[in-house]
């Protein structure tokens, strides 16, 4: 593919940039500022008040990022449009497209747990239909083991392809030759979304759009019985005239499997999701009806303004993740991402009052794919075209979005989207592919890309303050954890949720106390720290009353008044001693000098013949 780029600006949108920060085992991670911003409750945004903007930290998807590893190792050409299958064992297959010579050629790579990413082979082979170019290929893996993989073939007679398949065969352990399986000819949008799908018979079944073989685009879907090719079966609305394509396809129970895919409607340029439902035992397909609230206004757009995916939640719904581009009431240009609940056994939608609003200035799409674990955990990753990264979100029905964390910053092409899919224990495998080897000038040279989020237990800790007998609680009491605050209750108690195993750095402060600090190790469970405070005495109250710390905040010269000084120390909020600069001391009077040290807040700890007092100081 040449090396051209463009993006049409449509308009700024102007948008307040925060960072949020989450916890994992190495303390704290922010969101990159150009990536999402904000959360809004829908309902209350169409009453015109701005709803809850925090987004809560992950709670049920803990995943820590194993490095990003070359699939392809092709560096010196194009490499692209990756799909991931994952199996239960937590086995992952791979294809996608690749410059073989002359020719854009499908490529298989799988890895097993343990194991590296075998040598790519090209799986396009065939003799029924000559050497073509192919593209765009889909990947399911079938429980007894079987890869499934259709791709689009090059029709030369007009620049259009047909549907093409091959398979693995577990129990012979052979690829088969690739055929051709739609009927007719090069109806197929060159770079269509196509989508392959295993029945719980082990049997394929592909859907695709944008096949125009009647003079209108519509969407086909074609089978295989364990004997024979259906043919192609329309799936879209019929006789209507009405474009549709982008396809998607997940099992919902035992023996059926949704369908949906975008149409327009009556209304020229006004487009919404339909679906179908597909009965496995007889491959018959419900009527065509469209999913509530999902109608957008594509006028005066040429190009696709939403994109959206599926995954079955194990729980009886399948979640419905779409990206939009769309005008708010503000009137204003934005991106969303939000979520839409199918409840299978009532056949009903409902559309989750939160959404993740963007913070793209004109048109930057974000290319999302969805994914559920066992226990129907939702996890949404999307590649966001304005800020060139790829984010992880969950997404809980009750609380909304989390802190979107990025986890791929590499150079990012705008126009693929990621693939991605959970094993049974829990570990979340995406592909995508980027630009991190391409050269300067001539031809894109992409590289697919594999990561692996692991699944890891989060553990609380618990603090129970008390006075020096070790008996009576101490309320309001301030706990940091690596800086992170927290406060004692009636009972002297406070918990700190989300810690993965490693050590961390608690202060325990109290007015009218000593503050105490220390380290705690997770390991394997919940952590619970004791703390006896030491009350000031009277005297030492009366004389800490004459005590002060100028000024605070401060640009960094800080003076420290008491008629009984003996040393001073200086310790960030984690509790770690770090350097001050003393400049001068004697026993009523200290100048210290933090200057040098970055803006935050400090503890100064003041040792007197009484005992040691703490005091926080903000530096500028």
């Amino acid at each position: 593919m040449k090396k051209t780029f463009n993006l049409i600006i449509l308009a700024v949108i102007l948008a307040t940039t925060a960072t949020y920060a989450q916890k994992n085992s190495k303390g704290s991670r922010t969101i990159d500022p150009d990536g999402f911003i904000a959360q809004k409750n829908i309902m209350t945004e169409l009453s015109g008040i701005v709803g809850n903007n925090n987004l809560f930290e992950q709670k049920s998807l803990s995943l820590l990022w194993e490095d990003d590893e070359n699939v392809s190792n092709h560096e010196v050409v194009d490499s692209w449009d990756p799909r991931i299958a994952v199996e239960s064992n937590g086995t992952a297959h791979i294809v996608f497209g690749d410059n073989q010579g002359s020719l854009q050629k499908i490529m298989y790579s799988k890895k097993e747990i343990g194991g590296d990413w075998t040598t790519p082979i090209i799986v396009d082979d065939n003799t029924t239909f000559g050497d073509r170019n192919n593209h765009v290929p889909a990947i399911a893996v079938s429980a007894n083991g079987d890869v499934h993989v259709a791709f689009l073939t090059w029709a030369s007679e007009n620049w259009r392809h047909e549907m093409a398949y091959t398979h693995y065969d577990a129990a012979s352990q052979t690829w088969s030759q690739a055929i051709i399986v739609s009927g007719a000819g090069g109806s197929i949008e060159s770079f269509e979304h196509i989508e392959i799908y295993s029945t719980a018979d082990n049997q394929p079944v592909i859907v695709w759009g944008f096949d125009n073989r009647t003079g209108t685009e519509e969407v086909y879907m074609n089978y295989f019985d364990g004997a024979d090719w259906s043919g192609d079966i329309l799936v879209s609305t019929p006789d209507d005239s009405k474009p549709a394509r982008f396809p998607r396809i997940e099992n919902i129970d035992e023996n059926s499997a949704m369908i949906i895919f975008w149409e327009e409607t009556g209304e020229s340029e006004i487009l919404e999701i339909q679906y179908r439902i597909l009965d496995e035992n007889n491959y018959s397909l419900s009527p065509v009806l469209p999913v509530p609230q999902t109608l957008h206004n594509t006028e005066n757009f040429n190009f696709p303004t939403f994109n959206f995916e599926l995954s079955n939640k194990n729980d009886g719904h399948i979640i419905l993740a779409l990206w939009e581009y769309e005008y708010p009431n503000s009137g204003q240009m934005s991106d969303t991402i939000k979520c839409i609940d199918y409840n299978i056994a009532e056949d009903s939608f409902e559309m989750s009052p939160f959404k993740l609003i963007g913070n793209s200035a004109g048109y930057f799409p974000k290319y999302i794919t969805v994914a559920c674990d066992n226990d129907g955990n939702i996890g949404i990753v999307f590649l966001d075209t304005y800020s060139e990264k790829i984010s992880f979100t969950e997404f809980d029905p009750a609380s909304g979005f989390s802190t979107p964390e990025v986890i791929v910053s590499e150079d990012l092409i705008s126009g693929d989207l990621p693939d991605s899919g959970f094993d049974d224990e829990g570990n979340l495998h995406i592909t995508w592919d980027d630009l991190r080897f391409d050269a300067p000038g001539g031809y894109v040279e992409r590289e697919v890309f594999y990561k692996k989020g692991v699944k890891t237990t989060s553990y609380s800790i618990t603090f129970i303050v008390t006075e020096i007998d070790g008996i009576s609680p101490i309320a309001n009491a301030t706990i940091y954890v690596d800086g992170d605050p927290g406060e004692t209750d009636i009972n002297g108690e406070v918990v700190f949720d989300g810690y993965f195993e490693g050590t961390y750095t608690w202060v325990a402060l109290k007015t009218g106390y000593e503050g105490e600090t220390g380290d705690v190790s997770v390991i394997d469970e919940d952590v619970i720290v004791e703390i006896s405070l030491d009350a000031i005495t009277a005297i030492l109250d009366y004389e800490l009353a004459q005590l002060s710390i100028y000024p605070n905040p401060t640009e960094g010269i800080i003076t420290i008044n008491n008629n009984d000084i003996q040393n001073i120390k200086v310790l960030d909020i984690t509790g770690k001693e770090i350097e001050g600069n003393l400049v001068s001391q004697n026993q009523t009077t200290a100048t210290l000098n933090i200057s040098d040290l970055e803006s935050g807040f400090y503890f100064i700890q003041i040792f007197t013949y009484k005992g040691l007092v703490s005091r926080k100081v903000f530096k500028k």
